[in-house]
């Protein structure tokens, strides 16, 4: 009746996380001058640290708060070029803080991505009628976080870079076999998720696409944007 202890070891792939950074360091943006100031609005510190770390792997700088009062408090002293706001917060909700920023600072306040982990076509819905700017759902993955960035700050990132990214993409898909392609054509016209994930995977891991380019497919992929996706692609 004493119980039991239990030891194990994980081993940590730390090969994987080393292609991560060496994707990212291709596919984030190239600035103009001063990256954005980014403000987190999260109740949960480890949400917020998640997010903090991979801002600052695009080279954004962040700042963090608790609540959506206390968000409020910190544009009342700085304005952040964007903020994200997490949608379930206890007292007041992300919508009901976006609100009350949107009242305070009109046309002035900043460009707002909710996210969360609730992102069903219903509540995607809600989202939209708050005006939010973007869009993301937990847990955060790094493509989409680019895409959004590439897409609320277009003016303030040199303007062929994405455009190049997507020529590089297209080029490497052309060198694929006939069958291979027209199956990955098929698969994005139905808008087949799961089918063009498992695709990109097993692409990526046999190394007939590049990491950068299956980073990029994904992100198109989960933006919804077919169209951007199959341009790409054909």
């Amino acid at each position: 009746n004493k119980g039991s202890r239990f030891y194990f070891t994980l081993p940590i792939a730390q090969a994987k996380y080393r292609t991560l950074l060496n994707s990212v360091s291709k596919m984030k943006p190239n600035w103009k001058d001063t990256p954005p100031l980014a403000l987190i609005v999260d109740d949960l510190e480890q949400n917020s640290t998640v997010l903090l770390r991979l801002l600052n792997l695009l080279d954004i700088r962040s700042e963090s708060v608790g609540s959506g009062q206390e968000a409020i408090q910190f544009l009342k002293n700085k304005t952040p070029d964007i903020i994200f706001m997490d949608i379930m917060m206890p007292k007041m909700t992300g919508i009901e803080a976006f609100e009350k920023i949107k009242s305070l600072l009109g046309a002035n306040a900043p460009k707002c991505v909710a996210y969360s982990a609730h992102v069903l076509e219903h509540e995607k819905e809600i989202y939209d009628r708050a005006l939010f700017d973007g869009l993301l759902a937990k847990p955060i993955e790094l493509d989409e976080l680019i895409q959004i960035i590439f897409e609320l700050f277009p003016d303030r990132i040199n303007s062929d870079e994405k455009e190049d990214k997507n020529k590089c993409a297209h080029k490497e898909i052309q060198q694929l076999g006939i069958e291979s392609k027209n199956q990955l054509i098929n698969a994005a016209e139905r808008y087949a998720v799961t089918e063009l994930m498992r695709k990109f995977d097993r692409l990526q891991s046999s190394e007939t696409l590049s990491s950068d380019t299956c980073l990029l497919l994904r992100s198109l992929t989960r933006s919804g944007d077919v169209k951007k996706l199959l341009k790409v692609l054909r």
